[in-house]
């Protein structure tokens, strides 16, 4: 599937007090090393995880950006919930390679991943490296066609964009990049 915008995107648009809640209510859970359906994952991904499930306070406040996201890059999808909440680190030499948010098959009740959202928790001098990058064409090992999502290194940024497409965090190379993903799902695509 082809999308004209690949991802719609707000740079500091949530206040330091809220992403800085959510940080702490974050190291107040347990953390798991972040893992991917795949035998190999440790080359595809190295992160550390925490699971949020029904914080009514984190969706009520993010809500207004998957409607307007769906909406102004004309994506248009039919979304009717939202998944858990996967706050995660990356620190020195952590990462996640190319891969798409979207299962192969649809999930619980016919539905699939439609739209991914990620929010920046971290100031762009608390790191270096962990660039969210996307591929143009889907292709991730065309590197010409790779674009960086320069409005995401602020704390309180947050980018959407369709879970089927191709993306990736370049490795930390310096301090600690700390994010909080929401999956929105809806009717498999017909």
């Amino acid at each position: 599937m082809v999308v004209q915008n690949l991802y719609w995107s707000w740079d500091k648009s949530l206040s330091r007090t809220f992403c800085d809640d959510i940080i702490k209510f974050a190291k107040s859970k347990r953390k798991d090393v972040g893992r991917v359906f795949d035998p190999t994952s440790k080359k595809t991904r190295n992160s550390n995880i925490v699971w949020f499930h029904n914080e009514k306070w984190i969706y009520r406040e993010l809500q207004h950006y998957l409607i307007e996201a769906n909406k102004n890059a004309e994506w248009n999808f039919d979304v009717a919930s939202a998944g858990s909440c996967q706050f995660t680190i990356y620190e020195n030499n952590q990462y996640y390679d190319w891969h798409v948010d979207m299962f192969s098959k649809p999930q619980k009740q016919n539905t699939n991943r439609k739209i991914s959202l990620t929010l920046c928790l971290s100031d762009s001098d608390e790191y270096e490296g962990g660039d969210l990058q996307f591929s143009k064409d889907n292709h991730p090992e065309q590197e010409k066609q790779i674009i960086t999502c320069k409005n995401f290194r602020n704390k309180g940024s947050v980018v959407l964009f369709p879970s089927f497409v191709w993306h990736r965090v370049t490795p930390v190379t310096k301090g600690k990049r700390c994010s909080l993903v929401i999956w929105y799902n809806g009717p498999s695509f017909k």
